[in-house]
């Protein structure tokens, strides 16, 4: 091989090994940035679930200061803002919020059940447990949310 081939080999093999870095680096840099993207959305998701519970929550200690009937309002409140607005975005929330969220749930399956039984009864649940469930569900979801948000 003449020196002119080795150059003109060695300056091919250079251009395509450049050439293929290069798009490389695009490729990665567009997987990259498409799933910085999708964690965005996620993110947005999340938040928006947890904006839902703390409305919830709010709702619920509205409705329960004082209440005028407890178990019509507590049935209202899950039919109207729980299962439609909280219930979808569960899975994003941390594994103590849907427990306690399960307690709620659990409670209005047997005021719509006739055939369940509650433990604690309702009227127990509502004097002695609820404000300290919705006092628990604000601060973790206060918690989770500044975390998120980095604050």
């Amino acid at each position: 091989m003449t020196p002119e081939q080795l150059q003109l080999t060695t300056g091919l093999v250079g251009a395509i090994i450049g050439g293929s870095a290069s798009v490389l680096t695009i490729v990665v840099q567009q997987h990259f940035n498409a799933k910085i993207e999708r964690m965005r959305l996620h993110q947005v998701e999340i938040l928006d679930g947890y904006r839902e519970l703390y409305a919830f929550v709010t709702q619920v200690e509205d409705v329960f200061s004082p209440p005028e009937d407890p178990v019509r309002d507590f049935k209202d409140v899950m039919k109207r803002c729980y299962i439609p607005k909280v219930k979808p975005h569960t899975l994003f929330f941390i594994p103590r919020i849907r427990a306690l969220l399960s307690i709620l749930e659990n409670q209005y399956a047997c005021l719509v059940n006739p055939d369940l039984i509650a433990q604690p009864a309702f009227d127990e649940f509502i004097k002695r447990e609820l404000g300290a469930i919705l006092e628990k569900v604000r601060r973790l979801v206060e918690g989770r949310t500044d975390t998120i948000l980095g604050v």
